[in-house]
This record gives structure tokens, sequence and C-alpha cells, in this order.
């Protein structure tokens, strides 16, 4: 049992429950609190993008209890587990873990809207399904400026695009996979996300809107900072930090 005023795993996981409800994300999706126990005191969370072999080290070393993630630790059905992945050193070291993936994409203040304050976007409001955010540019640009632009305010290493042959002034923004989420290109000039499938490209040739992908990486890396934020106003006496990560692809 936790001492009294005691911060313990289930009242993080409680919290961004509230946040960010589980029963939003998608229902191929695996969130909530993956590994560990409810009951664990917590006085040391570190938040990350993914929980790699890199940062569960990261945690163990700052002696953290607990790692909140936005990609799910556990995501396929696991036949095995060898001592070299993250679920199996979590274990190791007694770290528990949180993941909110897809139920904080959409969340408020989530990382939808993460992306949208990135590219400084205005009047930012959901898309019709609530998955997306739209906003306003505050003036128009053609496609191959703004494609540059969000490039530099992602700090991605690279961008691809289509063109849809007319200036944008409303941007629609799915960070991730944004492939399932084309139709908030109904409300908007262009859509920017982190990665499409090549058939998802073949589609988008067709609707005369221009898309941008900016890589899943840069349209989500500050989703660690952003649950930090999060953790760190709700638990003012638990230490909080972000975890360090990178890249974990180079573009020549």
């Amino acid at each position: 049992m936790a001492k009294s005023g005691a911060v313990t795993v289930a009242d993080i996981r409680d919290m961004l429950n509230i946040a960010a409800p589980f029963d939003t994300a998608e229902p191929w999706d695996n969130v909530g609190l993956l590994v560990g126990r409810g009951d664990t005191v917590v006085t040391r969370v570190m938040t990350a993008l993914d929980i790699t072999s890199g940062v569960v080290e990261q945690a163990a070393e700052w002696n953290a209890q607990l790692i909140v993630s936005h990609h799910p630790v556990i995501f396929k059905p696991i036949s095995c587990l060898k001592s070299d992945q993250p679920a199996y050193l979590l274990a190791r070291h007694g770290l528990s873990a949180i993941c909110v993936h897809t139920n904080f994409d959409r969340a408020q203040a989530g990382v939808n809207d993460m992306l949208a304050a990135m590219l400084q976007l205005k009047d930012v409001h959901p898309s019709k399904d609530e998955k997306c955010r739209i906003g306003e540019i505050g003036w128009s640009v053609a496609p191959s400026d703004f494609a540059t632009a969000v490039k530099k305010m992602t700090s991605a290493q690279m961008v691809q695009y289509i063109d849809g042959g007319r200036r944008i002034s409303t941007v629609a923004v799915c960070a991730g996979a944004g492939g399932d989420e084309l139709s908030a290109l109904s409300e908007a000039d262009a859509f920017v996300t982190g990665e499409l499938k090549h058939n998802e490209w073949l589609d988008v040739a067709s609707m005369g809107k221009t898309v941008i992908a900016a890589g899943h990486y840069a349209t989500e890396v500050k989703a660690a900072q952003t649950l930090c934020d999060i953790l760190r106003t709700a638990f003012p006496h638990v230490e909080i930090r972000a975890a360090k990560e990178n890249c974990p692809y180079s573009v020549i």
C-alpha cells in the first residue's frame, strides 16, 4: 500500500485517463498500464516518444520508477521475450510503463494540438471526426513554400509533398501515420502528417490538394516534452524529465 500522500503508478494512470481517455484509442491500439504495478510509489517519471532499450537504461540510471510514452512498448503479441527487448528490460529494472497513443493524438492539448502549435496555426479546432486538427496559416502561401516552412518548423530531415496546385490558407494536421485521416482534406487546403504509404500517395495525387509528410519522428518527437509538461502540472512534487531521443534513421 502507498503511504498517505504518496503518488503511485495508478494515480498517474488515472490522471492520464482523464486527460486522454484510454477508451478513445483506436480498437487496434494498446494503451494504458502495459508493464508493472499500479501500487508502485513514484518519485521520478521519464517521458518518451518510444520506450527503447536506451530509454529504459536512462530511466534506470536516473532511478525512475515509471516511463510514460506515446508509442506502446507492447504492440503486437509477443511470441518470445529476449533479454535485450525493452519489455524485458523494464521488468528487469522494476520499471512500470504507461502508454498513451491514439488516445493522446486526439486529446485536447495532445499530439495533434502540439503539431498545430509547431506549425503556428491559428484558430485551431478539431476535424469533424475529432481525430485531426484544422487551423489557419493567417495568409495564403504557395504549396512549395509551405512545404519548406513545414520542414523548418518541425526540424524534419526531409519532407515529401504533392503540390495541389493552389495556394494554401487552411491546414489539417495529423501527426505520425496519417493515411487513414485523409478525409480531413475536405475541410482544408493542405494536410500535414508524418508519413503515408505508397498507395495513399497515389490516392492523394487524384485529390487536387497539397499533402506534406515530414516524417513520423519529426511530427511526434515533442510528445515526450508535452507529456512531461502535463505531468509536472498534475504532480508538482514528482520529478519528471523527458528522455534524450534521436531519430532512428538518417537521410542522405
